[in-house]
């Protein structure tokens, strides 16, 4: 079997073609993959049919500037709290110093 991974991007139509064809392989003579795969596929249309994405949704998540302004807003916050924490620690050394942390 398979990598979880190319059976999603088999069902997304992500994969290039030669993967392809030796995944349709699989599925031809498969039984375990066959069951596999129509059980994903089974799940991915239960999943869209319960919260459909819509065609603007994907293009804005698919968009490179989306996700640079997405990752810029990620790091910063990652900053912040890594700022916040090293203050903590320089707090709590402080209190150490002084015989106050309980």
């Amino acid at each position: 079997m398979k990598k979880l991974e190319d059976w999603i991007d088999l069902i997304e139509d992500e994969l290039p073609e030669v993967e392809v064809v030796e995944l349709e392989l699989l599925l031809r003579y498969s039984v375990t993959d066959r069951r596999a795969y129509l059980n994903m596929t089974r799940l991915r249309e239960l999943v869209r049919a319960v919260d459909p994405i819509t065609i603007e949704e994907k293009e804005i998540i698919m968009n490179p500037e989306y996700n640079q302004k997405l990752t810029g807003k990620i790091m910063a916050q990652i900053k912040r709290a890594s700022r916040s924490t090293k203050v903590l620690k320089k707090d709590n050394l402080l209190k150490l110093e002084m015989g106050s942390v309980s």
